[in-house]
């Protein structure tokens, strides 16, 4: 699976950048060029991180994308919801009270004072601003059986 990466400005603005673009934005960065997107221009100076997302890339992906934006379901040939497992960070308080609780969510583990949370979500209802695609391996460790 190819991901998305992200290309991160000084001043905290985030451009994605498909994977097929990578070896050109590094080549620029490397030679002290600036790196233009459809947009911008951006100069190489202004670039603080250049770094790998969790956002998968694909025509599968693209059309999630598009079942989101018109919140249109989508089916497996059986009638079920086709869905994905995605993450976010909680605080330790709703943890505890709200997610806990309920099977359906998974504890990955914790960043500073957040739990991060996983569960599945039917992909017409995934929003790429509110929650994260789990990686393969997180996927294996909350549905390893025991």
């Amino acid at each position: 699976m190819t991901y998305y990466w992200e290309l991160i400005q000084h001043d905290g603005t985030r451009i994605e950048i498909p994977p097929e673009m990578v070896d050109v934005v590094k080549r620029r960065m490397t030679d002290n060029l600036p790196v233009n997107t459809k947009t911008m221009s951006i100069p190489a100076h202004q670039i603080k991180t250049f770094r790998i997302t969790e956002k998968p890339y694909g025509t599968a992906f693209l059309l999630e994308e598009v079942a989101h934006a018109f919140n249109e379901q989508m089916e497996n040939p059986d009638g079920s919801l086709i869905s994905r497992w995605v993450k976010k960070g909680v605080t330790q308080d709703k943890w505890n009270r709200y997610y806990s609780p309920n099977v359906a969510y998974k504890k990955l583990g914790e960043e500073g004072a957040m739990v991060i949370v996983a569960f599945r979500l039917p992909i017409h209802q995934i929003d790429a601003n509110l929650v994260q695609y789990c990686s393969e391996q997180e996927i294996n460790r909350i549905t390893k059986i025991y």
